[in-house]
């Protein structure tokens, strides 16, 4: 409750107001100029408000932007080991069958490739016993092939050439991939 003063004729005279008549009495001593600025600074506080919004939003945006960019990125550099990798699915191996009568083999072997298993055919010559295989298979010997196993030998370059070089028959049976 508050009390009020008032004074007639020099008397004094104390009258209680309530709560909620003070406020009315409040309302009513204000000015209407004063509302408009009051409304002004709420508009300028919802513009600051959303001011921050669109500069908290910005940081955001530019994570997003720098997520895609990094996931471009990484998709760039997989598809460049993709392309790098040899696909892993082995070709299946082919065996043939020829008469050496007396002749070399009448191939170019890669020899550099030690330890590795097979030998790779640089290149098959004009004669020899691959050559004249060549004129009449249906799967011919051809460069760029390896050679996996001579006579049922496996192994590194090196062990191909000595099971080629130890082969005592007129027979050769290679199986190439």
């Amino acid at each position: 409750m508050f009390a009020c003063c008032a004074t007639a004729d020099d008397n004094m005279e104390t009258t209680e107001i309530t709560t909620a008549e003070a406020a009315v009495s409040e309302k009513s001593l204000s000015t209407p100029a004063a509302e408009p600025v009051v409304e002004e600074k709420q508009e300028e506080k919802q513009e600051a408000k959303t001011d921050e919004k669109v500069e908290e939003a910005k940081p955001d945006e530019k994570v997003e932007e720098a997520k895609t960019d990094e996931k471009i990125e990484e998709k760039k550099e997989e598809d460049k080991k993709e392309e790098e990798t040899p696909a892993a699915v082995e070709s299946p191996e082919i065996e043939v069958s020829f008469p050496l009568n007396g002749q070399p083999l009448g191939l170019t072997l890669d020899l550099a490739n030690r330890g590795e298993t097979g030998v790779k055919i640089l290149k098959v010559k004009a004669e020899g016993a691959v050559p004249e295989y060549n004129k009449t298979a249906a799967t011919p010997v051809k460069d760029g092939q390896s050679i996996m196993e001579v006579l049922g030998t496996r192994g590194s370059a090196q062990e191909l050439l000595e099971a080629i070089r130890a082969n005592k028959t007129d027979k050769m049976t290679l199986k190439l991939c």
